[in-house]
């Protein structure tokens, strides 16, 4: 029973004094709470259902028919803690009493019946306990409650913190783009954040349509789609790069400039090197320097930062992919092994088009022979492309262990394992 107690302070009153006259209709509501509590222990599964038409029913005498109930009785938060009333820690305290299950039925109750300004930051906090999938449309029931309260930090951040709970289910996420437009606009930027955890590619899809449509999220946006950037399929990464590429052709100060090369660098598509080196001649010696440090990690190569050196690498590039290109593609179905695999190696040390020569690569994988296979994974590695996995996957289990043992060593190089991580040096990104 001392557990549930706690339950009926989220329903009471904000600033209620003192018990209510214990007229006709708290009389009635004390033996239906009386009710419940004897009920609980017989009939738990049907404790969620009670409590939510409890609460519903009566949201505002609640607390007083609880204290009528044992009066003088012991009551685990009848007494608020020292300085202020004490609303806000009482109701985070009970609701740590709350079992899991009945959670979702009291946040429910509550936002039906319209949640005051004090349980606001409780039931945010109740949210990322929900068990189901559908926390979303809850978050923007209490965002547009909590109204221009939600621009408190503290507010902000547990908002965001329910978010980023929901969002690990895909249906969240989809259920997040269809209710966008219905988020408050103190809500925005805590949603844009919350999406960058989301662990779905679709978060990606969703962040990329709302860079060209919310102008003032800029910033936590392209923060999002950096971090997102891992997850998305080859086609939702290009497409993401395009849609900061056309952010970068507008930006005027050097501060957003640097912030979409970052964005640019994280998603690690080679499609943004011909963008990137006028910028090496950038009056800003902080994004010179943000350019260049994008353009080793993008490529694997350690030119100096000048635009010269690279503009003439991007020229061979270019060249070569068009010329001689085609004629390696088909030379990898040769019959002569060492034709095919000499392919294999040329096409791999170029670092321009990587996405096209994966793809390319790709068929190699599947070889009859275990050479070609062999060439392939060494490949594969040196191109360090996450869209590679799906295949490098399948070939951890090839029966040859030497093919299957550097599928192994690709997809833990392309994964990062054992590595301290891109960013803790230029050399890191040199081969």
């Amino acid at each position: 029973m001392l557990a549930f107690s706690g339950l009926f302070l989220l329903c009471a009153p904000i600033g209620a004094q003192a018990p209510a006259p214990r007229d006709a209709q708290t009389r009635l509501l004390d033996r239906r709470v009386l009710a419940f509590f004897e009920g609980m222990d017989r009939s738990p599964e049907r404790a969620p259902a009670e409590l939510a038409a409890l609460v519903g029913r009566h949201p505002s005498p609640l607390l007083d028919a609880l204290s009528a109930l044992q009066p003088g009785g012991p009551t685990p938060f009848a007494a608020p803690p020292a300085g202020g009333d004490g609303t806000e820690a009482i109701l985070l305290a009970a609701l740590e009493r709350v079992p899991g299950q009945a959670v979702t039925p009291l946040i429910d109750a509550r936002i039906a019946a319209g949640p005051v300004l004090s349980e606001l930051f409780a039931l945010c906090k109740a949210l990322e306990r929900c068990s189901d999938a559908a926390t979303v449309p809850r978050a923007i029931a209490l965002a547009e409650a909590a109204g221009a309260q939600l621009a408190d930090e503290r507010m902000q951040d547990v908002f965001e913190d329910a978010l980023a709970a929901a969002l690990v289910h895909p249906a969240e996420v989809h259920c997040l783009r269809r209710s966008w437009e219905d988020l408050p606009e103190e809500a925005l930027a805590a949603a844009v954040r919350a999406l960058a955890v989301a662990r779905d590619p679709a978060a990606l899809e969703l962040a990329t349509e709302r860079l060209a449509l919310d102008p003032d999220l800029t910033p936590e946006l392209l923060s999002a789609i950096g971090t997102l950037g891992a997850l998305g399929e080859p086609r939702a990464r290009l497409a993401a790069a395009d849609a900061v590429l056309w952010h970068l052709r507008r930006c005027q100060s050097p501060t957003e400039i640097q912030a979409v090369v970052v964005c640019l660098d994280r998603l690690g598509d080679d499609c943004a090197v011909p963008e990137l080196l006028p910028l090496l001649e950038s009056a800003d010696e902080g994004v010179r320097r943000t350019v260049w440090r994008a353009l080793c990690r993008l490529t694997g190569l350690g030119y100096p930062p000048e635009r010269e050196p690279w503009e003439a690498w991007f020229g061979e590039e270019e060249r070569w992919f068009d010329a001689r290109a085609p004629e390696l593609f088909a030379a990898l179905d040769s019959p002569r092994l060492e034709e095919a695999v000499a392919a294999i190696q040329e096409i791999s040390a170029h670092r321009l088009h990587r996405e096209a020569l994966v793809e390319v690569l790709a068929h190699a994988l599947s070889d009859e022979r275990r050479d070609v296979r062999l060439q392939a994974c060494i490949a594969h590695q040196r191109l360090k492309r996450r869209s590679s996995l799906p295949w490098l996957e399948e070939l951890r289990t090839d029966p040859d262990p030497v093919v299957s043992q550097a599928a192994e060593r690709a997809v833990r190089a392309i994964k990062g394992v054992g590595q301290r991580g891109p960013g803790h040096s230029l050399g890191s990104a040199r081969e």
